[in-house]
């Protein structure tokens, strides 16, 4: 499976482990669910399938993405 990483550092551990769909907000993504570490999210016409793992969310399907 190839997974690519949407990410913003953040050297609060707190933070890391718990889901951020405001990541995913700041990079121009609109939400369209979230349920524990999954999200699906989508921009332009790109609709994707993420999932939280140690502070970023890396994406599991869908179109390109571009941050």
């Amino acid at each position: 499976m190839n997974t690519q990483s949407l990410s913003a550092p953040s050297s609060d551990i707190r933070a890391q482990s718990e889901p951020n769909p405001d990541l995913l907000r700041l990079q121009g993504w609109s939400i369209i669910s979230a349920d524990g570490p999954y999200c699906t999210a989508w921009k332009g016409s790109v609709e994707v399938l993420l999932v939280w793992q140690h502070g970023r969310w890396l994406k599991l399907n869908g179109g390109d993405t571009e941050s």
